[in-house]
C-alpha cells in the first residue's frame, strides 16, 4: 500500500509541473521568445535572458567553442531577437528597449520560463 502512494503521488507530482516537449525545445532553442504578450505591444519581441555573467559566457560559447560554435542553444540574445524579427514580423532590425522582470505570477499564467526578458522592437531595416 505505502509503494502504491508512493507511485501516485511521485506521479501526480512529475506530470503536474512538466511542461510540453514543444515548450521545453521553444525554450531551449529559441529563449523561449515570445511576441506581442501585452494588449499594447505592435512588432515586440521578448528573448528570455540569464545574468549578465551567463550572458558573457554563452556569447564566448558561442563564439569561440570547439563543439558549440554557432549552434543554437547558445545563441547570443541579440541573434535571437533578429531570428524571431524575420521569422515572426518579416522585419530584420530588431531595437533593444529594456530587460524586463516578470512577478512569478505573471510567469506562471504565461507559462515563461526564464527570470528576465529582454524587450526587443522589430522595425524593417
Amino acid at each position: 500500500m505505502k509503494n502504491y502512494f508512493v507511485i501516485i503521488i511521485s506521479t501526480i507530482l512529475l506530470f503536474g509541473c512538466m511542461r510540453t516537449w514543444d515548450e521545453a525545445q521553444h525554450a531551449a532553442m529559441n529563449r523561449d521568445t515570445r511576441s506581442n504578450i501585452f494588449t499594447d505591444d505592435v512588432r515586440m519581441i521578448y528573448v528570455g535572458v540569464n545574468s549578465d555573467k551567463d550572458e558573457a559566457y554563452l556569447k564566448k560559447v558561442y563564439e569561440t567553442s570547439i563543439f558549440h560554435k554557432g549552434a543554437q542553444h547558445v545563441a547570443p540574445k541579440e541573434q535571437i531577437a533578429q531570428q524571431q524579427c524575420i521569422k515572426i514580423f518579416g522585419f530584420s532590425k530588431p531595437n533593444f528597449i529594456e530587460i524586463i522582470v516578470l512577478d512569478e505570477k505573471k510567469k506562471e499564467e504565461l507559462r515563461m520560463f526564464f527570470p528576465k526578458y529582454a524587450k526587443y522592437y522589430c522595425e524593417l531595416r
